[in-house]
């Protein structure tokens, strides 16, 4: 520094900028913090603009005053980068706000609206860090998880301080859980929670319940939960209100009723404090859900009321995920007349306002809840069989996904010779079937290996097209078929365990039950049917093994639904009776289910509380 005075004080242009560099490697030197490019590129040229400065001046192209003026806008531009390095500037920093504000109302559709893309004047990595962020928890709360982690992973990319490295690793922790590929989640987790400050150590614990719970390690989960609590049990801040909406959630695998309410409660005293609409779509439903659980109707209809008068009904995502559950709300009271006055109230304040691919999706899942509730699907499947050329047109996999919720519906029909008018529509949806296994093939080649989830649904899917298409090559072996669309589903199975997923693992097995009871009961083969019962029997003991630690899980309770049935069938009425006594004992109305999943119960029904078992 001194080197520095002295060059200045005798004019010297070379001294100026070498003593110049040396101050800046010292500097570096001694604070290792400023090495990081974000830093290091400002201060090079920040010094640089200095050693300009003067050697203009020492060169007479201005006089005094206009140096005092150029080295206060030299400070200036010092602190202002600096300011730069870590957080983003106006004009960024007032759309930043824009949006952060749209994403807590939960204004998806308006965010698309008003910004098809990143604004061009946001260039500093700090704005296009804290721009993204935003952007992806939109994706996140509009279940685009695929879209989330590719941009998190994006981020990265980016020269990132270790602070921002580690909070972005945690989010892909999160979304690569939700996509299913849970070894890779606990992998980064691993590698991140011991960089992790200790400010954010609740998240660490918060993470480590998820991964516990996945395993059926419940009690271990509860612990970490309440110790992600205790850590924030003084700063009332967003992480909470979800921390506590899981804790509830535990209550309830638990049986502990007072937890349930008690954090339920607070996680939505927290959510409408915050006024974000992401977590009131989560934690309403949970409270009024576990009021009508406990039977506390009246309570339930209050907290609905107090739900839908936080709705924006202006705000098209608002009004969706409000109709989406009162539909849920109505099948739980077993209410036709409130779930027929919401679909039609959907039909008003909805349809009109979304796009013409989002509403022929509308209209299928319209066809589907009337189908699974048997109240007008008639009418609304000639509407379908009317609008199929506009289906056919949608790109794969939407494509697919509508044109199979139609073909159930047919091909239930056609199974109890129902079909009538809609027998040529079922000829057509069955062709298309048949022709969709290409489509899969290329799609779950093209799917990121981190897709776990979706591939396994489309891996079923295979499974399903396979029995599509027996059908069409009567000489069959079916000993062999069935071994081979077995062997299918045990991969998938083994596959769904190697990424770390014990609980959706067991629908292989059950699939495989499944599927053995419905040709059993289609066909008169003395060795076909032995094979079958056998290999049922092996796979649902498989089932019942695995499910044992998760019994208790929310997600479980189609499982036990399907594991009484196929009980019953294989004469073990001591099993089924029990397993049908905890689903009754859940309180968890039928009609969530699809049809399919309400006749099982309804044989259920019959035989033990129709009999007086």
């Amino acid at each position: 520094m001194t080197e520095l005075l002295k060059a200045i004080q005798n004019h010297n242009i070379p001294l100026v900028w070498v003593a110049t560099v040396s101050v800046i490697a010292g500097f570096l030197k001694l604070y290792p913090k400023y090495r990081h490019n974000r830093y290091r590129n400002r201060i090079f040229l920040s010094g640089f603009l200095f050693c300009i400065i003067w050697t203009f001046y020492f060169r007479d192209f201005f006089s005094g005053w206009m140096l005092s003026l150029l080295l206060t806008l030299l400070l200036i531009y010092i602190f202002v980068a600096y300011y730069a390095a870590t957080k983003p500037v106006f004009p960024e920093t007032s759309v930043i706000a824009h949006l952060e504000n749209l994403v807590r109302e939960g204004r998806y559709t308006e965010i698309e609206k008003q910004f098809s893309q990143r604004p061009f004047y946001i260039r500093s990595i700090p704005g296009r860090i804290e721009w993204d962020l935003l952007w992806a928890k939109k994706l996140m709360a509009q279940q685009k998880l695929r879209d989330a982690y590719e941009m998190y992973s994006e981020l990265l990319s980016l020269p990132l301080f270790e602070k921002e490295k580690n909070n972005i690793r945690l989010k892909q922790v999160i979304v690569l859980f939700l996509l299913g590929d849970t070894n890779k989640a606990k992998s980064i987790f691993e590698r991140t929670k011991q960089k992790i400050d200790q400010d954010k150590y609740y998240e660490i614990l918060f993470l480590q319940s998820l991964f516990e719970e996945r395993i059926g390690e419940f009690e271990k989960a509860r612990k970490s939960l309440l110790a992600a609590v205790s850590e924030l049990d003084n700063v009332k801040d967003r992480p909470l209100a979800m921390i506590y909406n899981d804790f509830g959630r535990m209550g309830k695998i638990f049986e502990n009723t007072i937890d349930v309410f008690h954090y339920y409660r607070k996680s939505a005293e927290l959510a409408l404090r915050f006024k974000e609409k992401s977590l009131i779509h989560i934690t309403y439903p949970n409270l009024v859900d576990t009021y009508l659980l406990s039977g506390d109707n009246k309570n339930a209809v209050l907290y609905l009321d107090k739900y839908s008068d936080l709705i924006d009904k202006d705000n098209i995502d608002d009004l969706l995920r409000f109709n989406n559950y009162k539909l849920e709300y109505a099948r739980q009271i077993k209410d036709k007349i409130l779930l027929l006055d919401t679909l039609s109230q959907g039909r008003i304040e909805i349809l009109p306002k979304i796009p013409a691919q989002e509403q022929l999706v509308f209209e299928i899942s319209e066809l589907k809840i009337r189908w699974n509730n048997k109240c007008g699907w008639n009418k609304k499947l000639f509407w379908v069989r009317h609008s199929l050329p506009e289906y056919l047109k949608l790109e794969f996999p939407v494509r697919y996904r509508m044109i199979k919720e139609i073909f159930n519906v047919l091909l239930y029909l056609a199974r109890t010779n129902n079909l009538g008018q809609f027998a040529g529509l079922f000829s057509q949806l069955w062709d298309f079937m048949e022709r969709s296994k290409d489509d899969i093939d290329q799609y779950v080649l093209e799917l990121p290996d981190y897709c776990v989830a979706e591939r396994f649904f489309w891996e079923k899917e295979k499974a399903f097209l396979r029995r599509i298409q027996r059908a069409d090559e009567p000489q069959i072996n079916l000993i062999d078929f069935y071994e081979g669309m077995f062997e299918h589903l045990r991969n998938i199975k083994d596959t769904q365990l190697q990424h770390g997923n014990p609980l959706p693992a067991i629908e292989a097995d059950l699939n495989v039950a499944d599927e053995c009871m419905g040709v059993i009961q289609a066909i008169r083969d003395i060795a076909v049917i032995d094979y079958l019962r056998k290999n049922m029997q092996k796979h649902l003991d498989n089932a019942c093994r695995d499910f044992e630690k998760f019994q208790r899980h929310p997600a479980s309770n189609e499982y036990i639904v399907r594991i009484a049935r196929y009980a019953l069938f294989l004469g073990d009425e001591k099993r089924a009776k029990e397993y049908f006594d905890d689903f009754v004992r859940s309180k968890i109305s039928i009609y969530h289910y699809a049809l399919w999943i309400q006749k099982y119960y309804k044989e259920l029904d019959n035989e033990f509380r129709g009999r007086g078992i």
